[in-house]
């Protein structure tokens, strides 16, 4: 469960969090929509602890991560975030990139979950390029491996599709699904196009939050 209680957030003199109310509830899929610029990244990066809040506070599974003076560091948060651009490690393969979030696991663990998640994106040819040398929809499928093989608890998807063919959009969006069924996990998806993720309705909440400003 991530439940945000009055959240402020402003950049300077511009508030975009106006005491932003929202729970998110345990297993829950929710597409937030809604036009460019209105906050939604920003949303995001509230709960995965990337930026501070003026006001209010974030509580994640009754532990509270965010407040004013305070805030649960990023990496303790179980949480996976796909952001929308790749920000992948320039210096390292996609291999590695993967695999980054997994360093301290034992060595087949590793392997096993790369064997899995290579398969399901179509990326196992990739494996020994560097992000410089990969087009826009495979630097988006390696930064969407990297992530859900950690198998967060939370999923943070900012604009997933972008730079994907038809047939990969459906792909990801299966994928996502699976993940999301199989780990029990709690998905919150931002998008600007209407309808993108209906093909999984009526599991899916799609709402335009009225404290995004």
């Amino acid at each position: 469960m991530i439940s945000l209680q009055d959240v402020t957030k402003a950049y300077g003199e511009q508030v975009v969090l106006d005491r932003f109310c929202h729970v998110f509830t345990t297993h829950s899929f929710t597409a937030i929509q809604g036009p460019s610029g209105i906050g939604k990244t920003t949303l995001l990066q509230v709960i995965a602890g990337l930026l501070p809040i003026e006001n209010g506070r974030v509580v994640m599974d009754d532990q509270v991560t965010n407040t004013r003076e305070q805030a649960l560091h990023p990496a303790l948060r179980h949480l996976g975030f796909v952001f929308q651009f790749p920000a992948l490690w320039p210096h390292l393969t996609v291999r590695q990139n993967i695999l980054y979030g997994l360093m301290r696991q034992p060595h087949t663990l590793r392997e096993e979950r790369l064997a899995e998640i290579i398969s399901s994106l179509e990326i196992a040819d990739l494996l020994a390029k560097r992000p410089a040398e990969l087009s826009g929809g495979q630097a988006r499928r390696v930064s969407l491996a990297r992530t859900l093989v950690t198998q967060p608890r939370y999923l943070l998807l900012d604009e997933p599709l972008n730079n994907l063919d038809t047939r990969l959009k459906d792909q990801v969006l299966t994928i996502v699904s699976d993940y999301w069924h199989k780990h029990q996990a709690t998905v919150i998806w931002v998008t600007h196009e209407p309808g993108e993720v209906s093909g999984l309705s009526p599991v899916v909440r799609t709402f335009c939050p009225s404290g995004l400003v």
